[in-house]
C-alpha cells in the first residue's frame, strides 16, 4: 500500500496546489487509496467462503500487543483493541475517516476538511458522531464487563 501510495504521488506532483499542507495532500491520497483497497477486500470476503467474519479477520491483523506483562490484562486489553476496532470499523464512511485523521494522525479541523473536501464544521459533526457511535459500541461491554 505505502508503495502505491508513493507511486500516487510522484505521478500526481504536477498536479499539487500548495493550498493546505503537504502532508494533508499525501494524507488525502493514502485515505482515498486506502478505502478504495478495503472496499475491495470487504467484496472479497463477503464474495468468498470464509470460515470467520470479516471483522474478526481484520480485527486479528490490526492487534496491537499489550506491555502488560499480566496474561489477564492482556486479554482484557486485547478484546477491547479488537472491540474498539470493531466499532470504528463500523461507523459511516465520513464519520470513520475524520476521527482517524484526527485522533491517530493528530490533523486540524482545517487539514481534515481539506482532506475531505467539506467544511470544517462537518468535520467536527463527523467527529462528535464518530465518538458517540464508538462510545455506544463499547459502553456495554464496559459497563457489565462484556457480557
Amino acid at each position: 500500500m505505502a508503495q502505491e501510495v508513493f507511486l500516487r504521488i510522484y505521478r500526481a506532483r504536477d498536479r499539487y496546489e500548495p493550498r493546505a499542507r503537504f502532508a494533508a495532500w499525501i494524507y488525502k491520497i493514502a485515505t482515498n487509496l486506502s478505502l478504495k483497497e478495503a472496499g475491495r477486500k470487504r467484496r472479497m470476503l463477503f464474495g468468498g467462503n470464509h470460515h470467520r467474519p470479516a471483522d474478526d479477520a481484520a480485527a486479528e491483523e490490526l492487534s496491537i500487543p499489550s506491555p502488560s506483562p499480566d496474561a489477564e490484562q492482556q486479554l482484557i486489553s486485547s478484546e477491547l483493541g479488537i472491540l474498539l476496532r470493531r466499532a470504528i470499523a463500523s461507523l459511516p464512511r465520513n464519520e470513520k475517516v475524520a476521527l482517524l485523521l484526527r485522533r491517530y494522525q493528530e490533523l486540524s479541523y482545517r487539514e481534515i476538511a481539506g482532506i475531505m473536501q467539506c467544511t470544517e464544521a462537518a468535520v467536527k459533526t463527523y467527529i462528535h458522531r464518530g465518538k458517540l457511535h464508538v462510545r455506544d459500541r463499547m459502553l456495554p461491554y464496559l459497563e457489565k464487563g462484556g457480557t
